[in-house]
């Protein structure tokens, strides 16, 4: 799936075409006649595999009935969104049903109407998923414009993006609440990128201009708490001298991040919630209450469901804070991404040590494709920039740190060589062969870093074999019977 900003990625485009997808030539008639009196032009699809052979251009809105044969309405979004990135708006007859309405939201459609539709509310509600197609995309990609990778995966906020179907969906989902005043959940695991995202939706949001305060609810004891959400007067106690803002105070009229909310204890979830309540705070020592107007986001890497049934958590906060909910996809969700994001940390590193790495081996990318990464995007990048520090042309298995290879049972079809970064250099000087067809164990693992760490000292010093066992540190003998090894298992050596 495509990303949802590239193809504006230079110059927005006046958009006024419009697909109707319906089985239903009286609604087709009727929404055609009226929208084509508005000027804009309207091409009609009647069926889902009439769709299917159509090339759905990114520039258009997608205006489409909900009921489709074999096809609930959110997999019906999702349906479209394999093949367009514009906007989607639903209409439907089904008036009692709010639990459909709100998952059609959820899966990306950016609006939801009701027949009989009042003509206004239609014109409104296409204009409206226009303009917002215009403005979000040209925000992103201002931001994107300078830091897109030659292999066309974008970069937001120094932040991969890439093309996963369930981080589009999520950014199709910021790209819909960020023009509400909702309160918002996102979860992800650790290093997932929560508060990145809750960022984007602050800078796309009307509150852009103002704060963006972000606070590490599991660094909070309760005392410390109290004093740094809700402030205090000057003498409220014994080392307060001066009048202290808290960070809501401090927020107000921007947004608020409480990143890992669950670790809030049960007196500080009771306050918040009179805030949300009341949208008021009242610092320590103070006999009045402060309006303020903030925007929550919060996010967790656990849901919140599970702690409101182990007692931990207030269900009545919960559901002040639940308008909105967005899901993070883990990184080894995303294991087809990481030659592409590798590219990109290797492009990140290169400007900041001022290095030129090519990219890296075929068995060094077997290890990163075989780990888990339970840091995410956050261990990966710091894996690479490590890396490219030690690296001298391409990263290869001796520049990885040992702590992937301990949690790795077996790694399938495990080659070094060829690297697979931007740059490629001489086949002849890069690629090493191999026989071996069993999937190797760590102490294949092991050897194989053992054999390139000697190939790259061997190729630096002209297959000198004296000087490469001085430098190495071990005598010929060792080295001859190292290189006779390698030999037997069909590595090619040189």
């Amino acid at each position: 799936m495509h990303l949802f900003f590239e193809n504006l990625l230079f110059k927005p485009k006046q958009m006024n075409r419009i697909i109707l997808l319906s089985d239903d030539p009286y609604q087709r008639n009727l929404f055609t006649a009226y929208l084509k009196r508005k000027l804009f032009e309207v091409e009609t699809v009647v069926s889902i595999n009439e769709w299917n052979q159509l090339s759905a251009p990114d520039d258009c809105i997608i205006l489409s009935q909900c009921c489709w044969p074999k096809m609930t309405t959110p997999e019906l979004v999702h349906f479209i969104m394999q093949k367009t990135r514009a906007p989607i708006i639903i209409f439907t007859s089904d008036i009692n049903n709010l639990r459909q309405a709100v998952s059609t939201i959820q899966a990306g459609a950016v609006d939801y109407l009701l027949i009989p539709i009042i003509p206004e509310d239609l014109l409104s509600a296409v204009k409206g998923a226009f303009n917002q197609q215009v403005l979000v995309e040209t925000k992103l990609t201002t931001e994107a414009k300078q830091q897109s990778s030659s292999n066309g995966s974008f970069i937001l906020n120094n932040y991969y993006v890439g093309t996963n179907t369930i981080f589009q969906n999520a950014l199709q989902q910021v790209k819909l609440v960020a023009q509400t005043n909702y309160s918002v959940i996102i979860y992800g695991e650790s290093g997932t990128g929560k508060e990145i995202i809750a960022k984007l939706i602050h800078e796309q949001s009307d509150r852009q201009s103002m704060p963006f305060v972000a606070i590490d609810c599991g660094a909070l004891t309760v005392d410390l708490a109290n004093s740094e959400l809700f402030g205090y007067e000057k003498g409220a106690f014994t080392g307060a001298l001066q009048l202290k803002k808290g960070c809501l105070e401090e927020a107000n009229g921007g947004t608020v991040f409480l990143d890992e909310i669950a670790n809030l204890s049960y007196s500080i979830q009771v306050a918040l919630l009179r805030v949300l309540q009341e949208r008021k705070i009242k610092r320590i020592g103070s006999s009045s209450d402060t309006p303020i107007d903030i925007r929550i986001i919060v996010a967790s890497n656990e849901h919140l469901m599970d702690k409101i049934q182990s007692g931990l958590f207030r269900e009545d906060l919960y559901h002040r804070l639940n308008e909105f909910c967005i899901e993070l996809p883990a990184l080894r969700d995303r294991k087809d991404e990481i030659p592409n994001m590798i590219n990109h940390f290797i492009n990140y590193s290169n400007r900041e040590l001022g290095k030129i790495i090519t990219g890296c081996s075929k068995g060094a990318l077997e290890i990163l494709l075989n780990y888990d990464f339970p840091g995410n995007l956050r261990e990966f990048k710091n894996i690479i920039r490590r890396a490219c520090l030690v690296a001298k042309e391409t990263i290869t298995i001796a520049d990885l740190p040992t702590n992937l290879f301990n949690s790795i049972q077996h790694v399938p079809n495990l080659e070094a060589g060829d690297p697979v970064g931007e740059q490629e250099v001489d086949s002849e000087e890069s690629t090493v062969e191999t026989g071996i067809k069993s999937p190797y164990a760590l102490k294949d693992i092991l050897q194989l870093q053992e054999f390139e760490l000697i190939l790259q000292t061997m190729k630096e010093h002209k297959y000198n074999k004296s000087k490469v066992a001085r430098l190495l540190k071990i005598d010929r003998k060792t080295l001859y019977n190292k290189l006779a090894s390698f030999r037997s298992k069909n590595l090619n050596i040189g």
